[in-house]
């Protein structure tokens, strides 16, 4: 992978991870900019001082850049396959159902409507009729279903092994993850997967303890672990497409973070480094309280004020509709003025 390669070659300069710490941000991208615009003779001319802090600052920024730029590829990368593989699923459970009785594919579409909305007429419907227990049992034997299991299985192996997991290696081998102990569930599992890229084999050997817990949802869980206790088996191939599945979402939210990023850099970093020193000072800049309580307030106040002149508003706003549909209504706002959609 060509940004992997080049990210490796700036990275051979073994410049200090904090060499730029505390500096300005403003200041470092304008010495990074100066480097990128100046012709290699104009740098040469500068005194050594400067020339040498200028394109330390260019490199900074560029592996910055070229780092950001294999999260994004990474958090891309997990989106599609995670859609294709979740697309396989739902035609495999569809193909069990059309092989199943009449009356099964009835029961269990109301049981996933269930299931998944037991309140309103729903609850007061179907639950009398049949349990909340006895459907999930009716779930998890279509669900359950070792031939569907089988074929998802060797569908999702197919798709994701042939075109996705070749990019792994350069991704992974080549960012370093970092998080707070509450995730720490979740770096297990992503060393676990970037031990055993390599490992032949649908399942991991015998001994190898995965975290499952907040890794691998429900509706995963069938596709990724067979069996019970010290028999259990751990299928690889689902079992990754969870983890990389939940890093993407810590990396989103920035729970995760990358060291040596920009954008998925440590949101600790975020903060000015005598942000606890001059606590004070910052809020005020702010324009905020430092009580809670007091901010949580003024800003419910607002809130409720602005909704309440919404509401009052609402039948003679020229830049608001209600829009019939078959369900009901919903509110249609025009774009703003000068914005991009309009």
């Amino acid at each position: 992978m060509e940004t992997a390669s080049r990210l490796n070659i700036a990275h051979g300069v073994e410049l200090p991870a904090d060499l730029f710490k505390g500096a300005p941000p403003k200041v470092l991208e304008r010495y990074a900019r100066r480097a990128a615009v100046e012709e290699p003779f104009e740098l040469r001319r500068h005194a050594a001082p400067l020339q040498t802090t200028i394109q330390a600052a260019f490199l900074h920024r560029r592996c910055e850049d070229l780092t950001d730029h294999l999260v994004d590829l990474l958090v891309s990368t997990v989106q599609a396959m995670t859609k294709k593989a979740e697309s396989r699923i739902g035609k495999g459970v569809s193909e069990a159902l059309l092989n199943a009785p009449g009356k099964m594919v009835k029961l269990y579409r109301m049981a996933k409507a269930s299931v998944g909305a037991p309140k309103g007429l729903i609850d007061e419907v179907i639950y009398p009729e049949a349990s909340e227990a006895w459907l999930l049992a009716l779930i998890q034997e279509v669900e359950g279903s070792s031939a569907l299991k089988g074929k998802v299985r060797t569908a999702l192996q197919r798709s994701y092994r042939s075109h996705y997991r070749r990019m792994l290696p350069d991704l992974l081998n080549n960012l370093e993850f970092r998080t707070t102990t509450q995730h720490q569930p979740v770096m297990q599992a992503l060393e676990i997967l970037k031990t055993h890229l390599d490992q032949k084999g649908t399942t991991y050997p015998k001994g190898i303890h995965v975290p499952l817990k907040s890794i691998v949802s429900a509706s995963w869980l069938p596709h990724v672990l067979e069996g019970e206790g010290d028999a259990a088996k751990v299928y690889r191939i689902a079992y990754e497409i969870c983890v990389l599945k939940t890093l993407r979402e810590k990396l989103r939210c920035r729970e995760i973070w990358v060291v040596g990023s920009r954008r998925y850099r440590d949101p600790e970093e975020d903060l000015p480094q005598d942000f606890e020193t001059r606590k004070p000072f910052y809020y005020e800049k702010l324009g905020i309280p430092q009580e809670a309580r007091a901010y949580t307030r003024s800003l419910r106040e607002e809130l409720t004020k602005n909704l309440e002149s919404f509401n009052r508003t609402l039948p003679t706003n020229p830049m608001v509709k209600l829009v019939r549909q078959k369900d009901g209504f919903r509110i249609s706002v025009s774009p703003l003025r000068g914005s991009a959609g309009s």
